[in-house]
């Protein structure tokens, strides 16, 4: 049977596409290159023309804002001089009422309220105002009961209380001589004005107060007279009024009318309308300026500024126009250009082909006649291409002999002579193989196929199996007749060992919990190659192959874009590969199995990510562990918790111990004297010497002393009562007020406690402070206390010392009781750590104060040994943090 002819590309083959393939392609680049510089020219013009929108909407913006706070700012100092005016006018009706005391004065020691009554009466008609008149010492009120009532129900929410009313009055008396107020109704959105001066010669405090003025509808009024001032003739901007609590806005289409919520949203912006639904369901609590709206929360109603027809943005046509003009001239700048280099390739092209076609026409001639002299040495060459192989043997069919290389012959470990016949070949080959061998042959013989090429196992001469390629050709003489057969045999054992090891790894991945993946760098991260075992997952290769669904829909949605992010970060930072955590969708369920992803990027020539190659693994059980993990730390945190609760009412323990201690030492003095009192009362009783006077003043020197005892709880009361949101507080009076209390129970010849102390004040929680302070010189006193056992000579200091520096305030205590041993120093702010234990000490106190200081102020604190004694370093912050 013939070869099988091929069709091999001639000369004028090669010589058609060399001359028409440039001049296609130069036409095709072309194109290309004007329509890849339209887009780009394209893109950076609508680039430039975005940001110059951008820059006039956020300057339009910027202005009308600025505007608004303007005018909002304008209106609310209108109303601050309204009542400016009514406190300047209060003052003058004092000034007046004072004047006419002075001269009922001078006629009379004392006046009485009597007098003075008509003349109140008539003034709080005519001014629209009222009076009230209380003592300074007692607080009795001597006129104006019910408008101090009416301040008392505000304060306390209650009428008729008169330990209410005492506060009431007390609190206005606290403030001084030539104090006002402005008393506020959240309630009822009102404000009432009022002044108060001290009259010295009577004693008396003398108040004028403004009837009530409703604040709402005040501010309100002044905003709206103000937009109906305003003239509809601007260019572009105009303000406008809203009510939300009856949702009606005046003036918002510069019209003077007023307009319905339901007839205004349709017409408002997709902006506004989110802006106004926001504040009709109140999600704002206090003054809000939101874009081009400023919100007066308590109030219910805001003000806005609208501008018409974008024309802030129109200022900017003449310079988009110029944009547009430039970039339409480099566009047709680029065309001629590529049209230019367009027509000169094409005449070199031209010339180029006239020049191929001549030498391949003198080539095409000789070339034919050497392809006919190629088929002639076609057979030997290939029976050369065979025979370089390593093991080679042919049969000769004609004379039955057959021949055997000697590196065939090494390689199966046999000599000379060993194999010869066909049959005997044939014998070697291993029982499974042979069957395949001998029909490959058959097909060989009948010309079905042009080469014998098989792989089987041969017998060696140590009775093993070795693995062989072998391939082969018959070849035919004149006649054709078979006359011989070679045949090349090639060692492929380490192959066959590499393919059961790649079966093996392949079995492995199937059965175990890694998936392997190729994926398109696509935006569905398409697949093109999927492991068997995806099926651990529910799906198969297929159901991604097909693309009946992607890659990207079996990932948990919520972790979709954080994958694709950080792959995009990859590429863009060139890295080699990708790494990700997240949660892919159970086939058929709606279960979560957590992955761990890696992939290796598949570039193309030009660099360009092109597909990925990895796997993923399921960790699920790890992220489980890693959860209980959690839950076990936030059970270990909320038990830490709760042991730092027990040690804060420890402390607190401890503290009110010491403030019963310190109450009963300065209650001794007060109770000695009553008892001397009350022996004195008895005695003279007895003798029948007692008077009604005596009895009155023993009474009134009785009560002073109870009333300093009620005065010393009240002090140590309010000394420990915790803070409960920072203030403002004065230094210097709170580090006097910790002397008088750490002084209450010193014996004085023994102790001394000296302050120096620069004036500063500081906001943050005061009575912890006192507190944490206290402490330390508590730890002092006890220290000093167990030198004076030692030596009653000894004369215990404790130095408070408080400088104010840039930023921060610095507190030193010292104590000239002796230093503390490293150890003891290195321990002395752990909770429970205390070397006083046969005075039941807590070991909680400096524990506390560390923590006050350190967590509660946001300072620190150090201790170190000094010559006589030891110092404890306080440092707090004296500016806000934000």
């Amino acid at each position: 049977m013939s070869n099988k002819s091929r069709r091999l590309y001639r000369l004028h083959d090669i010589e058609k596409m060399l001359v028409f393939f440039p001049i296609f392609f130069i036409l095709l680049l072309s194109i290309i290159s004007f329509l890849v510089a339209s887009f780009i020219l394209d893109f950076n013009k609508n680039s430039q023309l975005d940001l110059i929108s951008q820059r006039a909407k956020l300057q339009s913006s910027y202005e009308n804002n600025k505007k608004l706070l303007d005018y909002v700012d304008n209106n609310l100092n209108k109303v601050h001089t309204y009542f400016k005016n009514i406190e300047k006018k209060l003052m003058f009706n004092v000034a007046q009422i004072r004047g006419t005391i002075n001269g009922l004065s001078a006629q009379n020691n004392h006046p009485t309220v009597a007098q003075l009554t008509p003349y109140l009466e008539s003034v709080e008609r005519q001014e629209h105002i009222h009076f009230v008149i209380f003592e300074k010492n007692t607080y009795n009120v001597i006129y104006g009961l019910n408008t101090l009532k009416n301040i008392q129900k505000l304060i306390f929410n209650n009428y008729n209380n008169p330990r209410s009313l005492q506060l009431t009055i007390l609190y206005i008396s606290s403030q001084g001589d030539k104090s006002s107020f402005y008393w506020k109704n959240d309630d009822t959105k009102s404000i009432q004005v009022n002044y108060f001066e001290l009259d010295k010669k009577t004693d008396w405090f003398i108040g004028a107060f403004s009837i009530t003025d409703n604040l709402k509808k005040f501010t309100a009024k002044t905003l709206f007279h103000a937009i109906g001032k305003e003239t509809s003739t601007q260019a572009h901007q105009y303000f406008y009024f809203y009510d939300y609590n009856e949702r009606y806005f005046f003036n918002i289409f510069n019209q003077k009318k007023w307009h319905s919520i339901k007839d205004v949203l349709p017409k408002l912006s997709p902006k506004e309308a989110h802006m106004i639904q926001r504040i009709n369901q109140k999600q704002s609590r206090e003054n809000t300026l939101f874009k081009n709206f400023y919100d007066f929360y308590q109030y219910s109603f805001g003000v806005g500024i609208k501008t018409k027809h974008h024309q802030i943005v129109d200022r900017y046509l003449a310079e988009k126009k110029k944009i547009q003009q430039v970039f339409q001239h480099r566009k047709t700048l680029v065309g001629v250009i590529i049209l230019i280099f367009t027509v000169i390739f094409l005449i070199a092209s031209v010339s180029f082909s006239n020049f191929i076609k001549k030498v391949f026409s003198s080539y095409n001639k000789r070339f034919e006649n050497k392809n006919r002299l190629l088929q002639i040495w076609k057979e030997r060459y290939e029976l050369a291409i065979i025979a370089s192989n390593d093991g080679l043997w042919d049969i000769n069919f004609k004379t039955g002999k057959i021949f055997f290389s000697n590196t065939w012959l090494e390689m199966f470990g046999y000599k000379r002579g060993d194999i010869d016949s066909y049959d005997a070949w044939l014998e070697l080959i291993h029982k499974d193989d042979r069957d395949n061998v001998e029909k490959i042959m058959s097909e060989h013989k009948r010309g079905l196929r042009d080469h014998f090429i098989a792989e089987y196992r041969i017998k060696t001469k140590l009775n093993r199996y070795r693995w062989v390629l072998s391939r082969g050709k018959i070849f035919y003489d004149e006649k054709h007749q078979q006359e011989r057969l070679v045949m090349m045999a090639m060692n492929i054992v380490d192959r066959k060992r590499i393919e059961k090891t790649l079966d093996d790894t392949w079995l492995l991945m199937r059965e175990g919990d890694i998936v392997l993946f190729r994926w398109n760098n696509d935006a569905y991260l398409t697949v093109t190659f999927a492991s068997e075992s995806i099926a651990k997952f529910g799906y198969v290769p297929d159901d991604l192959l097909q693309q009946s669904m992607m890659y990207t829909d079996i990932i948990y949605k919520d972790d979709l874009p954080i994958v694709m992010q950080s792959l995009q970060e990859h590429i863009a930072n060139h890295q080699e590969g990708f790494s990700c955590i997240y949660r892919i969708l159970k086939k058929g369920t709606q279960e979560l199995r957590w992955v761990f992803s890696h992939a290796i990027f598949i570039k193309d020539d030009f660099g360009n990510v092109t597909a990925l190659y990895g796997y993923i693994y399921d960790i699920t059980a790890i992220k489980q562990s890693e959860q209980e993990l959690e839950l076990k730390v936030k059970d270990e945190v909320a038990k830490n918790i709760a042991k730092d609760k027990l040690l804060v009412q420890q402390n607190k323990l401890a503290a009110m111990g010491e403030m019963i201690g310190a109450i009963a030492h300065q209650w001794r003095q007060p109770l000695n004297n009553i008892s001397l009192i009350l022996h004195f009362i008895r005695d003279n009783y007895d003798n029948q010497k007692l008077s009604h006077d005596m009895i009155s003043n023993y009474i009134d020197k009785g009560k002073k002393q109870i009333d300093y005892m009620s005065h010393t709880i009240d002090d140590f009361r309010n000394f420990y009562k915790p803070s409960k949101e920072r203030a403002t507080f004065d230094l210097k009076k709170t580090l006097l007020a910790i002397k008088e209390i750490a002084s209450s129970d010193l014996d004085t010849k023994a102790f001394n406690i000296q302050i120096d102390i620069e004036e500063a004040t500081l906001c943050s929680f005061e009575n912890e402070f006192k507190q944490a302070i206290l402490n330390i010189i508590s730890n002092a006193k006890d220290a000093i206390s167990q030198k004076l056992e030692k030596d009653k000579t000894f004369q215990g200091i404790i130095d408070i010392f408080g400088r104010q520096h840039h930023d921060s305030y610095e507190i030193i205590i010292a104590n000239n009781a002796g230093a503390i041993k490293e150890d003891i120093m290195d321990r002395m702010f752990e909770p429970y750590f205390t070397t006083k234990f046969e005075k039941q000490g807590t070991g909680i106190g400096l524990y506390m104060t560390k923590m006050i200081i350190e967590n509660s102020m946001l300072g620190t604190i150090e201790v170190h040994n000094i010559e006589e004694g030891v110092e404890f370093k306080v440092i707090l912050p004296t500016q806000e943090e934000s």
